[in-house]
Order: structure tokens, then sequence, then C-alpha cells
């Protein structure tokens, strides 16, 4: 833009810049064609202005002079140093775990060399599959896997101290199977076809034993809802006993050790 254009401001630059007598030389170079230097030519450009207009013309020139002359300083220049390559291999790859992962630079350079280099830093990334947790799902389940972990463990201990353990109800068939042989009982009145009141499944459940009708044997059932604890003692399940029958009217249950 002129500058005489209206609306337009030259920028006030409050650190002088200084030239050197050689750099002027680079700045201003002679054309041998013409037998002058490139800011005459630029200024021959204005014959016929106002004394004003020249002063601006000048300004503009010596503007644009230092710019290309700021534009063209370092064009050739290349990276320097040699590749970071891996010393385990013979053909000597490029090692870009080393400096993918932050860990050092793309080049090896001579510290005391690079002193006064201008450092061009490259900010890195992979796209892929991986684990990580920067997000709340990941965070999640790490926290529900270690609350997990703490039960197991619990378990463990409890049961290589007791020496109390049981291979029953593993699957949701033999659960099913174990609910469907229990005395059915008031305090599940009404979910027959289904249940939308949380109390339900606030209600105590035990495993106990239940005598068959004759008296000879022993099952055991689900007990929902609070229970006599006098009665209960005597219907506790004991270790390593069989049970398995069912009262009189029902066939076909298998015996099992609990």
């Amino acid at each position: 833009m002129p500058p005489h254009t209206p609306g337009y401001q030259f920028p006030i630059f409050e650190t002088p810049i200084n030239v050197s007598e050689s750099w002027a030389r680079y700045l201003n170079p002679f054309v041998e064609n013409t037998n002058t230097t490139l800011f005459n030519i630029l200024m021959r450009l204005g014959e016929g202005i106002s004394e004003r207009e020249v002063l601006e013309v000048a300004t503009a020139a010596l503007a644009m002079l230092t710019t290309n002359g700021l534009a063209r300083t370092g064009w050739g220049s290349t990276f320097q140093g040699d590749v970071k390559r891996k010393a385990s291999q013979k053909e000597g790859l490029p090692d870009g775990d080393y400096w993918l992962s932050g860990r050092g630079d793309v080049f090896e350079v001579d510290p005391i060399e690079s002193r006064n280099w201008t450092s061009f830093r490259v900010e890195s990334s992979l796209e892929g599959y991986a684990y990580n947790t920067l997000t709340s799902p990941p965070k999640i389940a790490i926290a529900i896997m270690m609350v997990y972990c703490v039960l197991v463990l619990g378990h463990t201990i409890y049961s290589g101290i007791t020496g109390v353990s049981s291979n029953c109800w593993d699957t949701i068939a033999e659960v099913t199977a174990l609910a469907i042989n229990s005395t059915p009982t008031a305090a599940l009145r009404n979910t027959c076809a289904g249940i939308s009141e949380l109390h339900i499944f606030k209600l105590p459940v035990r495993i106990l034993v239940s005598r068959d009708d004759e008296g000879e044997g022993e099952h055991l059932e689900l007990v929902f809802g609070p229970v006599d604890e006098a009665k209960t003692k005597a219907r506790t399940i004991k270790p390593n006993r069989t049970y398995g029958t069912l009262p009189s009217g029902c066939v076909g249950e298998t015996k099992k050790d609990v």
C-alpha cells in the first residue's frame, strides 16, 4: 500500500536497527548495467514529485530494501548435525523412539558449536490405538477393576486363613435352579410380572437349610426378608455335608456337596 494512502500509517519502532557498512552494501547493491545503485534506481521513479513526497518515497525504498535483506538472510541454511540412529542395528536406522518419546533431540550436534544456532522445535505425534487415562471412561474402568481386585484379594486371604471355600452357584443357571426350588415368600408379592420398586432389591437374602416333608433329607433354598435368628442357627449350612433332596412330590434333583 502506498505511503500516502489515506488511513495507512507506518509502524513506529522504538528500537533502532543498526546497519553495518558491509550489510548496507548488501542491501543496496551496485547495478553494473545502469552504473548506479538499486536505491538510486528506485528514487528515479519518483522524479517530478514534491519534496515531501520524495521523503516518503525514500522511506518506502529503504523499508523495502531492508525487508528484502532480512528475508534473504539465511535462505540457504539447512539442518545441522546427524540424525540419531539405533546403535544396536547394523543398518543404523533412525531411532524414532528416542526423540518421539521426548527423551532427546532428532539431531546429534556439538553442544559448543550449536550454542548460538537457531533452534527448530518439532512436536510429533502418532495416530493409533493405545491405552491411556486421558478421559473419564478409562479412569472409571480402572477404579472398578481396582475395587474388584481388592474384593478378590480379600476373599483369597479369607479362604486361605479359614480354609473354607465352595464351588456352588458359580453360574446363573445354578442360582436360577436354587430360586425355583425355594419356598415362595410373601416378601416378593406382586413381582411376578415385573419389579418397579427399589425396596425389593433392599431385602436381605440368605441361603438356609430346609428339611423334607418326610424329614428324611435336606435341601437348600433362598429366604427373603428378616428371619428369627434363633431359628436360623438350626438352618445354617454346614460344611462338608451333602444337600440335594426335595420335599415330597418333587423328583429329579441332583445331590451336591457344599
